[in-house]
């Protein structure tokens, strides 16, 4: 058995001699990287030496056919350069110090692990940032639930996720919703038409207001004012104040 050894690096299976060429062709040029020299000696170069056909032949099971067109597919494609000799030939593999050089493949490895690295602290970072958004576009849905359902009059929301988070970040694009949505939200609360009170079976709600530009705008603009509409409260304070004026409208009769 020779001593010493070749290196067949990870991505010769990726390669068209793994995947497309004929299964000898293979075989040969793996004979060829264990024919040259692994250092340099008074003959021959490292990456360099002779070999005859008749062994390449011998020690591969292919034909003389296979043998040829392996060797000038090899020179074609820049791998392999050859040399007429007596009985033989003299063939360099290219770029041999490269790719059987165990230092080449560690700092690949290195450079590797530190693109990984790269790679996980970038997503962690966009994992992060998205956590960050995805908590700011959940408090300001928040905000804006418990705003909404403040107003007794108002149909309450039971649930703020899909379309209506959709319509709601599309709104908070404008200036003007970011500016007076609350003031919006009071005037529909306490307006006739919105709240069904003139007619009719529809009454306003949360998709309905996040719908489009103009529907908020238009309450802001008082479209939909009228007689304003009394809170549970309210009517319980003024009742409360009627009843306190009564009684002291008796006492001093």
């Amino acid at each position: 058995m020779r001593r010493g050894a070749v290196i067949v690096a990870r991505k010769i299976f990726d390669s068209q001699i793994f995947i497309d060429k004929p299964d000898k062709w293979f075989k040969i040029w793996v004979y060829l990287i264990g024919k040259v020299n692994h250092k340099d000696t008074p003959r021959f170069k490292k990456g360099n030496g002779f070999v005859r056909y008749s062994e390449i032949r011998e020690a591969c099971g292919a034909t003389k056919g296979q043998v040829d067109h392996a060797i000038r597919w090899f020179k074609r494609e820049g791998v392999l350069a050859t040399r007429k000799a007596t009985r033989g030939m003299h063939i360099t593999i290219v770029k041999y110090d490269l790719y059987q050089n165990l230092d080449n493949y560690k700092r690949d490895a290195e450079s590797d692990l530190k693109a990984t690295k790269k790679r996980q602290r970038s997503d962690t970072k966009d994992k992060n940032g998205n956590n960050e958004n995805n908590e700011k576009n959940k408090d300001i849905c928040q905000v804006f639930q418990d705003y909404w359902n403040s107003k007794e009059t108002l149909p309450k929301i039971r649930a703020f996720n899909g379309k209506r988070v959709d319509k709601l970040k599309a709104r908070l694009k404008e200036a003007v919703f970011v500016e007076s949505w609350r003031e919006a939200i009071d005037k529909i609360s306490v307006s006739p038409f919105c709240l069904g009170q003139t007619g009719g079976t529809w009454k306003a709600d949360v998709s309905w207001f996040l719908a489009n530009s103009d529907n908020y705008v238009k309450a802001l603009e008082g479209k939909y004012d009228g007689e304003k509409v009394e809170t549970e409260a309210q009517r319980q304070a003024r009742e409360k104040d009627e009843y306190e004026e009564y009684q002291r409208s008796m006492a001093n009769a």
